[in-house]
């Protein structure tokens, strides 16, 4: 069965409503996008939250959860990534037909935008690590790169030949560059960021045709990895929260589901 849903919040309508009879309980590690517990509500369910801090990377310990564990435990919620792009996605259309009515407003707004969230990345990262993790402002520029290629495509422009063979290999190579450099020392976004977010514009700038992309895109394992992309990111970060085996239990648990 196939069951379509207009975004996240749907579909954690439909999970909490088919999962939580009257009074189960619901675990909401804080931060938390708000709507989190009132969809809980909505279903019947107690939602508890559970605070984290900043000295432990506001993971959710295993002592925390075991101690928030009762009877009534039915779900385990930890989608605080969502809040950003949410806030993004209420915020950026309003912002576009705030701007579309001038000449070259779009253009400003993205410049602006991915430049005044960048700053305040770079400011927040060596000074308040947590909030620039974890703020749409100091995040919101990577989700305005794809905007700028968005609005660059919709108006024809393209890589093609020798170009976007080299914008493919170059994006494949920020990415790999940014998945093995930062370390836990390293301040996250921070400068780091540009790697794995100017790397992905770079990877689909160059198009489906770009050597690199046909060899890597394309082949099965990566195909089987996209198609269960989304599940694999709403499991990877609880499991790696409570230090479990991670990376095998997320696959199995994102092929499941």
């Amino acid at each position: 069965q196939v069951i379509v849903s207009t975004g996240a919040k749907h579909s954690l309508h439909n999970s909490f409503t088919v999962l939580c009879d009257p009074g189960d309980e619901v675990i909401i590690p804080a931060p938390y996008w708000v709507s989190y517990a009132e969809l809980v509500k909505l279903s019947g369910g107690k939602p508890v939250i559970v605070p984290t801090s900043e000295a432990e990377d506001f993971k959710l310990t295993p002592a925390r959860l075991k101690a928030a564990i009762t009877s009534k435990t039915k779900v385990l919620l930890h989608l605080w990534s969502l809040g950003i792009e949410e806030q993004f996605y209420v915020v950026w259309p309003a912002l576009l037909m705030l701007v579309s009515r001038f000449r070259h407003g779009i253009v400003a707004a993205i410049v602006v935008t991915i430049v005044l969230s960048f700053a305040v990345n770079i400011h927040l990262s060596g000074r308040a690590p947590a909030e620039a993790f974890y703020s749409p402002a100091s995040r919101a520029w990577e989700l305005m790169v794809g905007c700028a290629l968005a609005w660059l495509v919709g108006r024809g422009w393209q890589l093609q030949g020798a170009p976007a063979q080299a914008a493919s290999a170059a994006g494949f190579g920020l990415l790999a560059a940014g998945f093995l450099l930062p370390d836990h020392a390293s301040a996250f976004p921070g400068w780091w960021a540009l790697l794995p977010t100017l790397g992905a514009f770079l990877v689909i700038a160059a198009g489906p045709q770009a050597l690199p992309n046909r060899l890597i895109l394309t082949n099965r394992a990566a195909v089987a990895v996209g198609l269960i992309s989304y599940p694999l990111y709403l499991w990877h970060w609880p499991l790696l929260a409570l230090r479990l085996a991670a990376v095998g239990v997320a696959f199995i648990a994102a092929t499941a589901t």
